[in-house]
């Protein structure tokens, strides 16, 4: 049997899906909600510092007006003592001059009064410092919080977006002619091409999963970790026909699937286990990647054996969820 190389085209159409832009649009605007908040955490963080150094200013300016009130207190003393000494000399000398004596009392008394005033009004303002600090890092606490509950989101949303995005499925028309062996029967020249078709198209599908992945670079360069596989969901022969000269084409409509352990999304990612415990057993250090290499559906059961045999392949029609048509039993694959 002969048949001409192989050429698979899938439209970029095939992976084009509102869930899939929705699990974007999620992370996207989870991702815009951190950033928000870590401007606001900066902002706070920025205004915390501030009101820590005018607090340190307040105290500063505290413990001078307590140094400035023992000055005073000592000035008042001896301003009494001046005072009190030129009563007494005023006793034996009436037309003696206290004006200068009294003043200075005077002033001695108001300066202490209005120092006294200033140390209070300065501890009403560090006790209203003190209350606005607590308040800022009382916000910047709860800021912090949500950051860290919109990462677990983010990452959740980042896990399911790709389980999502391999988990793919789509359906697509395949074209191959084969020219038949004379020693071979026309229903074996036709289930070998069939089989050979599905199996370059299942690879064809696997790569364009890879390639469509949103986080393709921190993916791709783990792919044999990722235990990716294609399940073939449906496979209809829409119409087929014989030439004269030996050659067989037949125009095959394919459905398929992706598939992933689940439990091995946080590997690729890059992320912590604990966001993939809800799919299963996560992914050993030790494990070694090993692909099979039999598909199968209720419909086809093949195994590639390596053979290098291939057929012109094109891709037609390219939808999402498509409608499988019931096939007739002569369509059917054995």
């Amino acid at each position: 049997m002969r048949i001409a190389p192989l050429s698979l085209l899938i439209s970029a159409s095939f992976f084009a899906s509102t869930v899939f832009a929705q699990d974007t649009t999620t992370v996207n605007r989870i991702e815009s909600e951190i950033n928000t908040k870590q401007t606001e955490y900066t902002r706070s963080t920025t205004m915390l510092g501030k009101y820590l150094k005018e607090e340190n200013q307040l105290q500063t300016q505290l413990e001078l007006l307590i140094t400035r009130s023992t000055q005073l207190d000592k000035e008042k003393n001896q301003a009494l003592d001046a005072m009190n000494d030129m009563y007494r000399r005023l006793i034996d000398n009436p037309s003696l001059d206290i004006t200068s004596a009294q003043s200075r009392y005077q002033k001695a008394v108001v300066d202490q009064e209005q120092n006294k005033n200033d140390i209070s009004m300065q501890l009403a303002a560090i006790a209203s410092h003190l209350k606005d600090i607590e308040q800022i890092r009382a916000d910047k606490h709860a800021l912090q919080n949500t950051i860290e509950s919109l990462k677990v989101q983010y990452t959740t949303a980042r896990v399911e977006r790709l389980r999502n995005e391999f988990t793919r499925e789509g359906t697509f028309e395949v074209d191959h002619t084969i020219n038949c062996k004379r020693t071979e029967t026309l229903a074996a020249c036709e289930q070998s091409g069939q089989q050979i078709e599905l199996k370059k198209a299942t690879k064809r599908f696997l790569d364009q999963i890879f390639e469509n992945l949103t986080e393709k670079r921190l993916v791709e360069p783990k792919r044999d970790m990722a235990g990716a596989q294609v399940q073939t969901l449906s496979s209809h022969v829409i119409k087929s026909a014989f030439s004269g000269q030996g050659d067989y084409n037949v125009n095959l409509s394919v459905t398929m699937r992706g598939d992933v352990n689940s439990s091995r999304l946080c590997h690729l990612l890059s992320v912590n286990n604990s966001f993939c415990l809800e799919y299963g057993t996560p992914l050993a250090n030790t494990y070694q990647p090993a692909y099979s290499t039999t598909f199968s559906d209720s419909q086809l059961t093949f195994s590639y054996n390596g053979d290098n045999r291939a057929a012109t392949v094109v891709a037609k029609t390219v939808n999402k969820k498509p409608k499988v048509v019931a096939e007739n039993k002569k369509d059917q694959l054995v």
